[in-house]
């Protein structure tokens, strides 16, 4: 009896926590919150990989990460760079023919500034981390972070697809990074060659935090185009953005499997490892 006692609310709590937890929907709404954070300043981290024919043979196959700004410039959720030639990133860039590349964008790392979605909401100006949150989840691992994975197509004088006209991709980058301006393609005192270039997103791995309280996986290219055009309500992108439609929420059956604590239950419980909540 006392086992069964224990069986049943053990899979009365993993059931309220399935019921709690976010469907993939859910993440890439706050993963486009997280690309559009004033908070982080546009700035996100570009790896890309060295040639397997490189001279050096040290670096073949090596990848190279660091900071790069990017803005938010296209109607689809696809992000503009400005790159630079004489960049050993950019460079992996222009000499691979696939021109893959990923860009992590994370949250506000300091841990006194609060997620918004665990703050308290006394005072929306001025957030707190709420005050019955535990000071071991108000740190970087609590926030959101995501993996874009994609490739980037260079614009050049002669691109024609929509959305690649020069003037409205400076004007669009410019007015999240004034001081690139002094390196942006056009400007005179630049000692470099720079250029824009479309990073087209494939496929996005989201980490929204600890894993029972945020989604942890991957979201689709349509999932997050069809995020991003109705999140949009102003038409500040290139292309233009569509107007909001009403938001549909994903059925429960879309939490992520892998992390679902009523799976994790089943599996152990079939392999004779017993109960593991704790």
């Amino acid at each position: 009896m006392r086992l069964a006692a224990t069986l049943a609310s053990t899979v009365a709590a993993a059931a309220s926590v399935a019921l709690a937890w976010e469907t993939s929907r859910q993440a890439a709404g706050q993963a486009y919150d997280l690309v559009n954070d004033a908070g982080i300043f546009g700035v996100a981290t570009l790896s890309t990989r060295y040639a397997d024919d490189v001279g050096d043979a040290f670096l073949r196959g090596q990848t190279i990460s660091g900071p790069e700004y990017y803005a938010p410039c296209f109607a689809n959720g696809d992000l503009l760079f400005l790159g630079l030639k004489v960049s050993q990133t950019w460079r992996n860039v222009l000499t691979s023919p696939s021109k893959n590349a990923t860009v992590a964008i994370a949250s506000n790392t300091d841990p006194a500034v609060p997620d918004r979605r665990h703050s308290s909401h006394d005072d929306p100006s001025h957030p707190q981390w709420d005050p019955k949150r535990p000071s071991w989840r108000r740190g970087m691992p609590s926030k959101g972070r995501a993996t874009f994975f994609g490739h980037f197509e260079l614009l050049d004088e002669t691109s024609t697809a929509p959305g690649t006209d020069r003037d409205d991709l400076s004007r669009c980058f410019l007015s999240h990074h004034r001081d690139a301006s002094h390196w942006a393609p056009g400007a005179k005192e630049s000692p470099h060659v720079p250029f824009w270039a479309r990073f087209v997103v494939g496929r996005i791995y989201w980490v929204g935090g600890f894993g029972d309280e945020h989604f942890i996986g991957w979201l689709s290219r349509d999932l997050w185009t069809e995020t991003w055009r109705a999140r949009s309500q102003h038409a500040n992108g290139v292309e233009g953005y569509l107007q909001p439609s009403d938001a549909v929420e994903a059925p429960l059956d879309e939490i992520n499997p892998a992390l679902n604590p009523l799976s994790l239950f089943a599996e152990h419980e079939a392999a004779g490892l017993g109960l593991f909540f704790q």
